[in-house]
């Protein structure tokens, strides 16, 4: 329901109004279309955060068929919340890097603590400073102890990159302006081309410790994204990935590549965990620390 200062700011600014018919398209007629991860053929699933599939196809080397599919969401809470909706996945084990799969962890064999000594979850003091975020590395440790320990399980790997906050040169600059560059660019203070070109130096860092795990994990991986990244280029301007049913084609348009390994895992059934699924104030901190309003 739009109250008349709603209608009176839709016809000052144009550019509001026609972002919300947008919105109401993709709410209402396009519907809940996408990549349904969870019934796809895989024995790993790794997932890249906030990667684009042009950006992923220019810049890997792995071996494998690699094609664009949809996401059915644009920012993680929907990529979780739409693709995650049966009660249990007891024969798949969730290593994640981001905070958001709190809202489901329950619903799998393990979830996000790979480590048989440590029942903590690891996330929140795994953030490396600089930069504040659970590096690569880490994940490729966590992924494989969680392999060792379940090797018949399906194995999802959440990589943070090259969700922000961007490392390397570019990246290291613009995070002395604080976590959120989107804001920066949609209001002019960053240009467009700089911010991309942090992200791509993300993504260049964290592509070598990808091939590493592809490389140590047999059965059959598919490399993907939760959803991809805005910046500026669109008919909105928007940059980032601003939730609430935004889905231009850069934000939901994902890689799916896969290699097909020596030999198929042998996948038995198991049992799902117990533990919360609401949102902690532990997660909001660590989500505003990315960048995330929550």
């Amino acid at each position: 329901m739009y109250s008349t200062a709603d209608a009176v700011n839709g016809v000052r600014n144009p550019g509001l109004l026609a972002l919300e018919l947008w919105r109401l398209y993709n709410r209402n007629l396009r519907g809940r279309t996408g990549v349904e991860i969870m019934a796809e053929d895989w024995d790993n699933l790794i997932i890249l955060d906030a990667c684009r599939y042009d950006t992923l196809t220019e810049l890997h080397s792995l071996q494998g068929r690699l094609r664009p599919v949809v996401s059915q969401g644009g920012t993680s809470k929907e990529f979780f919340d739409r693709n995650f909706t049966e009660d249990a996945y007891p024969n798949t084990v969730y290593v994640s890097g981001n905070s958001h799969l709190q809202r489901v962890e329950s619903r799998f064999h393990d979830r996000l603590r790979p480590f048989k000594d440590d029942r903590d979850p690891l996330w929140p003091d795994r953030f490396d400073d600089p930069p504040d975020t659970v590096l690569p590395e880490t994940m490729v440790e966590w992924t494989l102890d969680a392999h060792e320990e379940y090797p018949n399980k399906r194995l999802i790997a959440h990589f943070m990159q090259p969700h922000a906050p961007f490392y390397g040169d570019i990246g290291e600059q613009i995070f002395t302006r604080g976590p959120n560059w989107y804001e920066e660019v949609e209001a002019g203070n960053l240009s467009p081309r700089d911010a991309r070109q942090a992200y791509r130096e993300t993504l260049e860092l964290a592509l070598p410790h990808v091939e590493t795990l592809v490389e140590e994990l047999p059965g059959k991986t598919v490399v993907t994204a939760d959803h991809g990244e805005l910046f500026g280029e669109n008919i909105f301007g928007l940059a980032g990935h601003p939730g609430g049913d935004i889905y231009l084609s850069d934000l939901v348009t994902v890689p799916w590549l896969e290699i097909e390994g020596d030999e198929r895992k042998e996948i038995v059934p198991g049992t799902a965990t117990e533990g919360p699924t609401e949102m902690t104030d532990e997660m909001r901190e660590t989500l505003r620390d990315l960048g995330y309003v929550v």
